[in-house]
């Protein structure tokens, strides 16, 4: 593995990684699942390679899909001296998460799942999985109806945005400066010969 001693790109260290891909959509879904009290199999991401039948005809269910990813323009750096030397970055990100419950609009079945997980998120129990992972809650918005047609059904669906911060910490192998050799040449045009060993 490259440092910064021997030149070429870094990677960061075996820490443990954020949460991407599969299992940061099975983390949501199991936050979802655990404030709405629905089952497991009617929590699901919208993007799958073989998705699932759509639920019977007045089952409710919930499809989610992270939209947009917006971090911090610059991540916060800092060189850690201790031992060989390493420098810790760390990013803010927000997920911007869509959640959409269906059912047949007669139940209010929809919109009592989108206002369960809404109001669930603001007590602090519910968001405790959230600060083990580095995560908080940023927001909720509103909800909103969207009936939509799917395969020849019409289905009453309800809307939420959630926004989850999360913060992402990543370990660079930066070495400490052991040793420089060089010139420095001040303003004034007068030069000067460095040379530092540790």
């Amino acid at each position: 593995m490259t440092d910064s001693a021997t030149g070429g790109y870094l990677v960061p260290a075996a820490l443990p990684a954020p949460l991407e891909g599969q299992a940061l959509l099975d983390f949501l879904q199991a936050v979802i699942v655990g404030i709405t009290g629905l089952a497991g199999a009617m929590v699901r991401p919208v993007w799958q390679s073989e998705p699932p039948n759509i639920p019977d005809a007045g089952t409710a269910w919930c499809a989610f899909r992270i939209t947009t990813r917006p971090s911090d323009t610059f991540p916060f750096v800092l060189h850690d001296a201790d031992g060989a030397g390493s420098d810790q970055l760390q990013r803010h990100e927000a997920l911007h998460l869509l959640c959409s419950f269906y059912d047949l609009g007669s139940g209010a079945l929809a919109d009592g799942y989108a206002a369960l997980l809404r109001d669930g998120l603001s007590i602090a129990q519910n968001r405790e999985v959230l600060s083990r992972n580095n995560m908080g809650l940023a927001k909720t918005g509103d909800l909103v109806t969207v009936p939509v047609l799917v395969k020849t059904r019409w289905l009453y669906r309800v809307d939420l945005e959630v926004v989850i911060r999360r913060q992402i910490d990543r370990l660079y192998p930066v070495l400490n400066v052991a040793s420089a050799n060089g010139t420095i040449v001040s303003d004034d045009g007068i030069t000067r010969p460095i040379n530092v060993t540790e």
